[in-house]
């Protein structure tokens, strides 16, 4: 469920609530560590690397790479050099 939830806060890019669910999940995950402890180490190291990925980065302007891009489309229609 807690995995569910990080999934859910990445597709909606929502950054503290995906770091929130993933270190709840490694908290749990960490409960079962006499059982199988390389396993869950593992599972935390991962969880824990997840974590640390900007999942909403910052995006570029786009109107003014849309004018950039459309001055370079009339300029190669035009026959110009760069």
């Amino acid at each position: 469920m807690l995995i569910e939830q990080a999934q859910i806060a990445m597709l909606s890019a929502n950054q503290p609530l995906f770091e929130r669910s993933l270190q709840r999940a490694s908290g749990f995950v960490a409960l079962f560590a006499e059982q199988d402890e390389e396993r869950v180490t593992s599972i935390v190291q991962t969880l824990d690397a997840l974590g640390g990925e900007a999942i909403a980065p910052e995006l570029p302007e786009l109107i003014e790479t849309r004018s950039l891009l459309e001055g370079e489309v009339e300029r190669l229609g035009n026959g110009m050099a760069p």
